[in-house]
């Protein structure tokens, strides 16, 4: 009887957990209340754009464009996407950007046939990333958009209305008046905060085959924010822009980094 209830046991536990990797794996964002998002997306200009040799539909005239094949930085990190995406993308691997901006990482990624989700806050980025997504018959939930901000304590930032999508915009309160300065008229609103390691909750079993992170100094507590996740040792390959200059702005140290 003991060894009929063990494999009645691990017969429900082998199809709870068959289910999860199945159909529960786009599952993993549904509890999450999206904050308005901009409705006009529709009309922001598009072109098709090739980045290591995979063409998809972006917005047109961005500044991206040129700097993802001429920035060393940004060279190395489209590099690491081409290694990554080669292996994971055949059998729809996870791909996840904090700080998408205009999203050509993860659209790169799931035209490659990936499933991306990018995380943005700024209004502007998220209509190009609407836009693109629509474009290229990208359909949730296997690329999706979060129009957060990922930070290590839930709360609330303030962002731009602005007219462009900000190549530098961060979360620092006084980096955040820099840019307002620059930026005439420019109205500041509230979005919501999110944890990485709670939106993207999911078994074990489920990897996270490549995270990349470009939040303009707020590395430390984005990090801080999946901590869940390293632990469960689901993030398999991770790259980051780190900005040193801009760390005491969030109370961050280099030994705080370090020792991250």
């Amino acid at each position: 009887r003991r060894s009929s209830a063990s494999v009645k046991l691990y017969t429900a536990v082998a199809a709870a957990v068959a289910f999860l990797l199945l159909v529960g794996r786009d599952l993993y964002l549904a509890h999450l209340t999206e904050p308005l998002i901009p409705e006009d997306y529709h009309s922001a200009p598009l072109e098709l754009f090739t980045l290591n040799g995979v063409s998809f539909y972006h917005i047109k005239g961005s500044f991206n464009h040129k700097w993802v094949s001429t920035a060393l930085n940004e060279k190395l990190v489209s590099a690491v996407f081409e290694e990554v995406t080669n292996r994971a993308c055949p059998t729809g691997g996870l791909i996840v950007d904090v700080g998408a901006n205009t999203g050509i990482y993860g659209l790169y990624s799931a035209a490659r046939g990936c499933r991306s989700v990018m995380f943005d806050p700024q209004p502007q980025c998220q209509r190009a990333i609407l836009a693109a997504m629509e474009a290229n018959g990208f359909r949730e939930p296997r690329v999706r958009l979060m129009p957060f901000a990922a930070t290590l304590n839930k709360a609330s930032i303030k962002v731009t209305n602005q007219s462009q999508c900000l190549t530098s915009l961060s979360l620092a309160p006084k980096l955040n008046e820099r840019h307002s300065k620059q930026l005439a008229g420019a109205v500041w609103y509230e979005v919501p905060t999110v944890r990485l390691d709670e939106v993207l909750q999911g078994p074990p079993e489920l990897p996270i085959h490549l995270m990349k992170v470009d939040v303009e100094g707020a590395e430390y507590t984005v990090l801080r924010s999946a901590w869940r996740l390293f632990e469960q040792r689901r993030i398999k390959a991770l790259t980051v822009e780190v900005s040193p200059p801009w760390w005491p702005q969030f109370g961050v140290s280099r030994t705080d980094m370090a020792t991250l």
